[in-house]
């Protein structure tokens, strides 16, 4: 029941449940029953149905893209598979609830196992402990210093702390409290930090004013939408009014225009008339749309700067799997002819780099790639000082998954230091400050266009510097643990 219970709590922690609260108990009775297991491999099963429990719900909205629900299981039996090694780590390197490492351990695991299941081709981020306390601005201001592998640590060591009061006998448990009472007294900490950083004025720096257009046509979650005549003439004119209004940038989402904008013969009239605003108003234009080049199909940002050139293109990197591309297709053809695949696969681009705009360096995500702290993180250090996201979102409908991405951008603009800027198809289009408040959004599937007043920022954050140090070394602490439990084992048989 512990397992199930952890399970539960753990998915209703997220939209459209979003009980954060639950967040500082939810790893509670997964921890009691992981050291109740008789071995490590007996934990692990506790922690796979927890996995499967939180993930099932948490990834519901996978079976929009198989209507098989095949990939929804797949997705889900791997994600879990993260949450069955928390729980053997936590049987194998902290039998024990006494001490100190009866609580390092369980946060140091629970923290190291997220990461690892966000890093290669696979990766993924949904879930994240730290996500769920995207409310709690103050909390969450601690990601600028240690990112959310750090936040997630602190959530993570309250719920280590609790487990082991509970499981203490009456003789240890005044120690146990006072452990419980370090942990509460550090989150109590980042979060009077928050509070005092919220209280302080933005930074200062140039002021620009971007404009970001939210089309809302009603086919964005057709994969197999052709070029149609409407799309460009509705973010022509919601160009032609950002311009009135004074914008010096304006963002289309991604898939804004679908086809290939720059190849495609059929859009020549479109290319000459974005290019024509943008010299005319003397505009920066930034269109999402679809590049081929050698052959390669890519996922792909055109900016337009003030004498109407393409002046950059940043393309893709981090691919949505099984949505943009299959993982090791070749390596696993055998496999994947026995279940439906996607037929038209993106390339990755070649690298993260910001966009050369007239108004300044302009650090792009690209839908998924917004999930990922890392990337945001490369763009600032390659010079960004403004960032800008653009989605189409559309595919979720009014599903959770519309919420949960939303929300991790506002992390990403905390953990940057800077403004973020979001245009999607059909929303969220927001605008978020360098502390993660929203300055403007745009209702859900409502023709918006957003026009706000922003500073380039390029100064660091610590977390810009020094990246995921807490995550690392949770990770190194796992590792090393794990080495000398094995070589104390005594030889089976």
């Amino acid at each position: 029941m512990g397992a199930l219970a952890s399970g539960v709590m753990l998915a209703a922690l997220f939209p459209k449940i979003a009980l954060s609260p639950l967040a500082w108990v939810a790893l509670v009775p997964l921890i009691l029953v992981a050291r109740a297991a008789p071995r490590p491999r007996a934990a692990a099963v506790y922690g796979l149905l927890t996995g499967v429990l939180f993930f099932a719900v948490l990834v519901e909205w996978i079976r929009l893209f198989d209507p098989t629900g095949t990939a929804w299981v797949v997705a889900t039996l791997l994600e879990a598979a993260f949450v069955a090694l928390f729980a053997a780590l936590v049987r194998a390197l902290s039998p024990s609830p006494r001490g100190w490492r009866g609580v390092l351990v369980p946060a140091a695991a629970w923290t190291a196992t997220e990461w690892l299941r966000a890093l290669g081709p696979l990766g993924f981020t949904w879930g994240g402990l730290a996500y769920s306390q995207h409310a709690n601005l103050a909390l969450a201001q601690v990601v600028s210093l240690v990112g959310t592998g750090g936040l997630t640590f602190l959530i993570a060591l309250v719920n280590a702390a609790l487990a082991a009061v509970l499981a203490e006998g009456a003789r240890d448990r005044r120690q146990g409290v006072l452990r419980l009472g370090v942990a509460v007294a550090l989150v109590l900490a980042g979060w009077g930090w928050g509070r005092w950083r919220l209280a302080q004025p933005l930074p200062e720096g140039e002021r620009l004013r971007v404009a970001l257009i939210q089309g809302n046509l009603g086919d964005e979650g057709d994969r197999h939408t052709p070029v149609r005549p409407d799309h460009a003439p509705v973010y022509l004119r919601l160009t032609e009014a950002a311009a009135q209004r004074g914008a010096q940038l304006v963002i289309w989402p991604e898939s804004a225009i679908p086809g290939a904008l720059l190849v495609n013969p059929a859009l020549a009239d479109t290319r000459a008339a974005i290019a024509q605003a943008a010299r005319r108003h003397r505009l920066n234009v930034v269109v999402g749309s679809a590049h081929v080049e050698e052959g390669r199909s890519l996922n792909a940002t055109f900016l337009f700067n003030r004498e109407g050139h393409v002046a950059g293109r940043y393309d893709k990197v981090h691919l949505v799997p099984y949505g943009e591309y299959t993982p090791f297709r070749r390596q696993l053809d055998f496999l994947y002819r026995h279940f439906p695949v996607i037929d038209h696969e993106f390339s990755s681009g070649r690298g993260f780099f910001p966009l050369p705009a007239d108004t300044g360096p302009l650090g792009m995500a690209i839908c998924f790639e917004s999930a990922f702290p890392s990337i945001t993180r490369a763009l600032r250090r390659e010079g960004a000082d403004l960032l800008a996201v653009v989605t189409n979102d559309a595919w979720f409908g009014r599903r959770s998954a519309t919420w949960q991405h939303y929300h991790m951008a506002r992390f990403r603009a905390i953990e940057s230091g800077t403004y973020l800027v979001r245009a999607a198809t059909t929303g969220f289009t927001a605008v978020l400050d360098p502390f993660g408040r929203v300055v403007q959004e745009a209702p859900l599937f409502r023709r918006t266009l957003l026009v706000a007043d922003v500073a380039r920022l390029p100064r660091p954050t610590l977390y810009t510097r020094l990246g995921d140090v807490v995550a690392w070394a949770c990770a190194l602490a796992i590792l090393g643990l794990l080495v000398a439990w094995r070589r104390q084992r005594p030889p089976s048989g």
